[in-house]
């Protein structure tokens, strides 16, 4: 139980729910790709922030493409360590890893999620909150254990260019 507890970098000991949701943060992928807090050496030397994936190399490692909103965060870890280091040329500073519960409001293509799915989402240079407008967005999401990972290194893609990968674009 204390191991769930701080896997995340967090603080005392939870519920066994809350634990799950840490350890689901902690074993999520680095999509910061470099963050300060993993290798502090070779931000300094990035001249600019990574491009997005294409969402042609995403959609294969898809289980759940869907447009949602964000009904609820329901874990947060903490910020993620900053090496000491400020105002620094390079990529964008990732955000803390979330759990997070979407409400699903169209199934784009794969596996169907139902009306809601908890997913994590990574260490990546953005936040979800509740009642944030993802509105025409799709969430390109693969399957973990846990909960599935929210793919793409900046968030959801535009639901057009998703469907037009798909080959049903207008």
């Amino acid at each position: 139980m204390i191991a769930l507890a701080d896997a995340c970098g967090g603080g005392s000991a939870d519920t066994e729910e809350v634990g799950a949701r840490k350890a689901a943060c902690k074993s999520a992928p680095d999509f910061s790709l470099g963050s300060p807090s993993r290798t502090p050496d070779l931000v300094a030397y990035r001249p600019a922030a990574l491009p997005p994936e294409p969402v042609e190399d995403l959609l294969p490692k898809a289980k759940y493409v869907l447009e949602a909103s964000v009904a609820r965060v329901l874990y947060q870890g903490d910020k993620p360590d900053r090496g000491g280091r400020k105002n620094v040329a390079g990529p964008i500073p990732p955000e803390r890893c979330q759990v997070v519960q979407l409400d699903v409001t169209r199934r784009i293509a794969g596996a169907d999620p139902g009306t809601s799915i908890t997913v994590v989402k990574p260490l990546a240079p953005y936040v979800l909150k509740a009642g944030q407008s993802t509105s025409g967005t799709a969430f390109l999401v693969e399957g973990g254990d846990p909960f599935p990972i929210v793919l793409g290194r900046y968030g959801p893609y535009p639901s057009p260019e998703v469907e037009a990968a798909l080959g049903r674009g207008q």
